[in-house]
């Protein structure tokens, strides 16, 4: 048979001449070890918001974020959960004092 004449299976076959390799693959972890930020899950986590017309203290913005998030997750009304939550936390938010970024 004339090299050119080859089968698949002919062509699939390595050389004799090939190196021999290990019949162990290398161990890979099977998730590797990042550390990625977790989705975030709602309005509030995605937004930066900023304090007019100066910025208030660290204290001060964990408190009023969270009243905001109390008021936004006991939204009355009809709708899904999730878009009432971002309109009264918005609204909280901004009646607060704060613009988002």
């Amino acid at each position: 048979m004339s090299s050119r004449a080859a089968g698949l299976f002919d062509m699939a076959t390595p050389p004799s001449e090939a190196p021999k390799t290990s019949a162990v693959a290398p161990k890979v972890a099977a998730v590797p070890k990042t550390s990625a930020p977790a989705a975030p899950n709602t309005y509030q986590d995605t937004a930066t918001w900023r304090h007019l017309p100066q910025p208030v203290s660290a204290e001060q913005f964990n408190q009023d974020k969270a009243t905001c998030t109390k008021k936004g997750n006991s939204a009355p009304g009809a709708g899904s959960q999730e878009m009432k939550f971002f309109i009264v936390y918005t609204q909280c938010m901004r009646s607060s004092g704060y613009a988002p970024n």
